[in-house]
């Protein structure tokens, strides 16, 4: 049996590799170092591609071994059928590429009902691939015949056959999950590599189409607004503002480090709505610092904050990106930006890499840290390394860059509600609220000693970003969930230490950087704090509801249907709204503004089109 194993392992990857080879040599990825590079590092997908494929073939095999003679061509037809769907697949994934400019995922149930005539247009179209695909078939059906399978399963040799399978199977699962040391991969993992075009090289189409159809169409991004034409485009536009130019010739080659507060909310802080001192580092570095009088969260997880704010475009309505076939996109985002104008750029955290890590680098992060890059010995939470840890990571990786740099820092503590001792939970642990205030004390002191070392180390001009990536365990009532706190100031560079009264969004975070770098992106969402004359206004989503808060109004549609659900005035603090009939000609304009720029902001986003914003 082992010998089949590693015979019927063998076939899957030769054809594996070879159809990837065949095919992508036809047109979809030119070949050069790079690309040579990200074959071989794709390397570890397409074994994660043959360990599952040669189990499932082990599995046929017994019953086919029991039932039908000796090297039959009934017992090798699994390996036949499985090295045909690793062609077929590689190859529809190919044309895929070429027509759309991205690989498949979620897009696999979108042609239900429709296969004949894809098959049809494959064969007019792309006569080359589908030769080249038909080719592989009959030679892999050729091959498998011919070979000799010399074990098989026998109840002869009931204990040596488990005692492989288990060999087998242990291997197996470990190559599914990528190794044992981070979260189980998925087919986003190849993002890992830190370019989006090697990525392409690299994805395993077999793979990932085999994934995302067992993972189901429910785990889709599911556009629910509706598609409109190109006359209804063009006047949702003239009913937004207008954007920025493009300008990134000439930047200011200025670091960056931006701290991704984890689940920090704005209503537990004393300069925003608390009545209680939780923060005292922060409120008193936001009277030094840029600050607007509100900002709102765009989503509810760390993926969701980091796509609206480094890549200035809003979530998925009731979505994120990561995860989902939009994530297989290509997003011009700040780091990406700064990664093409030579920027190094990191991501930092201190949990496992996982969907988080991956999706840094598909935003254009090139080098992406988790938990198991730390060496130290260290008190950790559920979730992995504390803020005083990471920090000092941080620190240590940042003495070691070259100007210019662009680092993220994802915190740690308030990511659970543990803190080492009792005696750190300064304001009781007899409630939610107080172990939640406890905790979030704990990361404010984190962050003090954080930023007075950062002060002392860093001598070259740099931006540094203090931001909520999102809240948590907050109350569900009024704004408490969306609001967040932001400062930004600068080490050896002049950024006002102006206080705007503005209701911003995380999706005003890259086009404010840009500003102060001197440049701008026409296809960024959000707008410049600084500028004076600021019409921006903050959005999220839950659910089918789209929110829009603006000049310290709110109104809510529903998206897929454009009805209005609630108009209201926000408090003073931020959180707090007083609900209103809609009648007034202030929340009408709101409700045509927030209808226009949810439908066509959401159908670039869909079709992958996100540049194309103006």
């Amino acid at each position: 049996m082992l010998f089949n194993i590693l015979i019927t392992s063998f076939i899957l990857f030769f054809f594996t590799l070879l159809s990837k080879l065949v095919v992508f040599s036809l047109g979809v990825i030119p070949f050069s170092f790079e690309s040579l590079y990200a074959l071989f590092w794709g390397l570890q997908l397409d074994l994660t591609t043959v360990a599952i494929f040669t189990t499932l073939c082990l599995i046929l095999n017994i019953p086919t071994a029991l039932l039908f003679a000796k090297n039959s061509i009934i017992e090798k037809l699994p390996i036949i059928l499985i090295s045909w769907w690793i062609i077929i697949s590689t190859t529809a994934d190919a044309i895929y590429f070429i027509e759309a400019g991205r690989h498949i995922t979620f897009e696999v149930f979108t042609g239900e009902g429709s296969g004949f005539a894809l098959f049809i247009t494959c064969l007019i179209k792309f006569p080359l691939q589908s030769i080249a695909a038909f080719t592989l078939c009959v030679i892999s059906a050729f091959i498998t015949v011919k070979i000799y399978l010399p074990q098989r399963y026998s109840l002869n040799r009931l204990k040596s056959n488990l005692a492989y399978s288990l060999v087998w199977i242990i291997f197996a699962v470990t190559m599914i999950r990528g190794g044992w040391h981070d979260h189980p991969q998925s087919p986003m993992s190849v993002y890992k590599i830190g370019d989006p075009k090697q990525a392409e090289v690299a994805w395993n189409a077999p793979y990932a189409i085999t994934y995302y159809l067992v993972k189901g169409v429910k785990k889709a991004a599911h556009r629910i607004t509706p598609v409109i034409d190109d006359t209804s485009i063009s006047q949702l536009r003239k009913q937004l503002p207008q954007s920025s130019e493009t300008k990134l010739s000439e930047i200011k080659p200025l670091n960056i480090v931006f701290l991704l507060l984890e689940s920090w909310g704005a209503a537990d802080m004393k300069s925003y709505a608390n009545h209680t001192d939780v923060t005292p580092f922060f409120n008193q570095l936001r009277k030094e610092s840029f600050s607007p009088h509100s900002m709102y969260a765009n989503g509810f997880r760390t993926v969701e904050g980091m796509f609206a704010s480094f890549c200035s475009y809003s979530n998925p309505i009731g979505a994120g990106v990561a995860g989902t076939q939009l994530q297989n996109m290509n997003y011009m985002c700040l780091p990406r930006i700064l990664n093409n104008k030579g920027w190094s750029t990191h991501f930092v955290q201190g949990s496992g890499k996982g969907i988080v890590g991956s999706f840094s680098q598909t935003l254009g992060f090139k080098y992406s840290y988790g938990e198991h890059d730390y060496n130290r010995d260290s008190i950790l939470n559920h979730w992995g390394y504390m803020d005083d840890d990471i920090y000092q990571f941080s620190l240590d990786k940042i003495k070691e860059l070259k100007s210019p740099y662009f680092i993220a820092i994802n915190t740690g503590t308030t990511h659970d509600t543990y803190l080492p001792n009792e005696s750190d939970y300064n304001f009781g642990t007899q409630s939610r609220e107080q172990i939640r205030y406890s905790v979030l004390n704990n990361a404010d002191k984190s962050l003090e000693k954080f930023i007075v070392k950062l002060n002392a180390t860093v001598t070259e001009p740099t931006i540094v970003v203090l931001m909520s990536d999102h809240t948590a365990g907050m109350p569900h009532t009024g704004l408490q969930r969306n609001s967040i706190p932001f400062l930004m100031y600068g080490i050896n560079v002049d950024v006002p230490k102006t206080k705007p009264y503005i209701n911003a969004s995380q999706r005003d975070v890259a086009p404010t950087i840009l500003d102060i770098m001197g440049g701008s992106a026409r296809w960024f969402t959000g707008q410049s704090m600084f500028d004076n004359n600021y019409s921006s206004s903050a959005d999220f989503s839950q659910g089918k509801s789209a929110t829009w808060i603006k000049n310290n109004k709110l109104v809510k549609i529903n998206a897929e249907t454009g009805s209005i659900e609630q108009c209201a005035f926000v408090g003073e603090n931020t959180i707090d709204l007083e609900n209103t009939p809609c009648e007034s000609e202030e929340f009408q304009a709101l409700i045509k503004e927030v209808r226009a720029y949810t439908s066509y902001s959401q159908q670039l986003l869909y079709n992958g089109e996100t540049a194309s914003y103006s």
